[in-house]
């Protein structure tokens, strides 16, 4: 059960303040007002002035701008996140787009009328202005309340992400510490060596997840580049990764070969990225006895680590979308995942082949800078 009993309400993409959302539709009983206009003005025209084509072009311009405006309205209407609080400040910003542009084009007149300049028949310049209004004004409407509204789901969102990390923290952790005790009191009552060392690796492995939940936070905030990337020591955490590995595969030969020091700039997540390569590279073997060679070079500026296999390889046309989690099952994940973080620290993950067989994944990471003084 969620902690305190309190499940935070997270509202979906549909309408929020009311029912229809017809506010909108406003706008294009305007644009229909205006577009009367201009078929006033047109008719007009026609009987006062000698000419016909030019107060044509003048009437489609018109209706090209009113079609647009009463277009603006209906879609907005069938949006789905445009609410009836949405879609009336949408029409407040259109009416206020209409009065501004109408008041210029209306002061512009007054004033060469004041300066003694003949102005007739400026209703077209009114009426143009009016739907230019409506139209810029509905836009600007639109793109704030949209932007509002984007900003409050991204508030829903972390809110939710903090809610889950609370749960995480409260609910699995209480389990895995239940797992815990439990294999210990296995591994230290039974006199039976092989459950003794199968006890102790889910003690050891359940250690894992626990740490990962507790440092959720620190991961979801690199996954979104808003961690601080500090100097950490990447030996300590790949040799742990690579035991971790023996003891979950005791059929797989594991290699390693990691210097006593490799200081690179990222954060504990750097953990997660070689713990979901070695798991790949066990996991997706084909091989009656996977191999895995871990290999860790530096250089003034990188550290560069590679992950070998003898598994079946990755073709070179699957490489582009290896790292869409939505392929190759968990495996796309996990290199997704792997690939996002390395980023996230200013480095790189590429894979090829290894010879003879298998494939390689390099992750080359920025050397902690304060080495090099």
């Amino acid at each position: 059960m969620p902690v305190g009993g309190v499940i935070p309400t997270v509202r979906t993409g549909r309408r929020l303040g009311g029912d229809d959302g017809r506010w909108p539709l406003v706008i294009s009983a305007f644009g229909l007002l205006v577009w009367l206009g201009f078929l006033w003005n047109f008719a007009v025209e026609l009987r006062t002035l000698p000419v016909v084509i030019p107060p044509l072009f003048a009437f489609l311009l018109g209706t090209g701008l009113c079609l647009t405006v009463m277009y603006t309205g209906v879609r907005f209407h069938c949006t789905d996140w445009v609410d009836d609080r949405a879609g009336q400040h949408i029409v407040g910003w259109a009416v206020g787009g209409l009065l501004v542009l109408t008041l210029i084009t209306a002061t512009t007149i007054l004033i060469r009328l004041a300066e003694g300049r003949s102005f007739s028949e400026g209703q077209l310049e009114l009426l143009v202005s009016m739907s230019s209004g409506l139209l810029v004004g509905s836009l600007f409407g639109y793109l704030y309340e949209r932007t509002q509204y984007d900003a409050a789901h991204v508030r829903r969102t972390r809110d939710a992400f903090a809610f889950l990390n609370r749960t995480l923290r409260h609910e699995f952790l209480n389990g895995l510490n239940i797992v815990q005790g439990h294999a210990t009191l296995v591994r230290t009552e039974l006199d039976d060596e092989s459950l003794q060392a199968q006890a102790e690796t889910i003690e050891t492995r359940s250690e894992d997840p626990s740490e990962m939940v507790q440092d959720f936070r620190l991961y979801a905030n690199t996954f979104v580049g808003e961690a601080d990337i500090e100097p950490v020591d990447l030996s300590p955490m790949l040799s742990e990764r690579v035991e971790n590995l023996r003891r979950s595969f005791p059929n797989a030969e594991v290699t390693a070969d990691i210097p006593d020091e490799a200081p690179v700039m990222a954060n504990r997540a750097v953990g997660n990225v070689f713990e979901n390569l070695l798991q790949n590279a066990v996991e997706h073997n084909d091989k009656a006895t996977p191999t895995v060679t871990v290999r860790v070079e530096t250089t003034e500026t990188t550290v560069s680590t590679h992950v070998a296999d003898n598994g079946p390889g990755i073709d070179e046309a699957e490489r582009e979308r290896i790292f869409d989690p939505q392929e190759r099952d968990g495996q796309g994940f996990g290199l997704y995942l792997a690939d996002t973080l390395v980023s996230r620290f200013g480095g790189r993950l590429t894979i090829a082949d290894n010879d003879p067989e298998g494939t390689v994944v390099t992750v080359d990471l920025p050397r902690d800078d304060a080495t090099d003084s």
